[in-house]
């Protein structure tokens, strides 16, 4: 949801979206809450985070992890941390918790173009 809102927010910008545990396949009610707002991943995969990925990166948005350190690599990018309302049974969740959740992404997206956006014009 992350990257499918940023890419839509600043498409001159790069992103990936990676995890430390990817799931086989993107969640079937994820993909249809993304197709409510006009944004089709069907064909997106879920990928592992690598080492390479981590080297490219000049921001880390982890969101999601039961442990931000997990996702801490020495000497690497910035790091920001999103707090995101996760649904109560990650393995059954419903229609509703998924729609605040792609809601909360959309928000955190916003303002991360909003931040990116300005330390461009201000030299930063």
């Amino acid at each position: 949801m992350a990257r499918a809102f940023f890419e839509r927010m600043a498409p001159s910008h790069t992103s990936e979206s990676v995890g430390l545990h990817p799931g086989a396949q993107i969640d079937p009610l994820v993909i249809r809450v993304m197709g409510d707002v006009g944004i089709d991943i069907s064909e997106h995969k879920p990928r592992a985070i690598t080492a390479d990925a981590v080297a490219r990166a000049d921001v880390i948005v982890r969101s999601l992890a039961p442990d931000p350190d997990d996702y801490a690599w020495p000497n690497g990018p910035r790091y920001i941390d999103w707090r995101l309302p996760m649904p109560a049974d990650e393995n059954a969740p419903t229609l509703a918790e998924i729609r605040r959740l792609r809601d909360a992404v959309e928000l955190h997206a916003a303002m991360l173009v909003r931040e990116i956006a300005n330390a461009t014009t201000d030299g930063s």
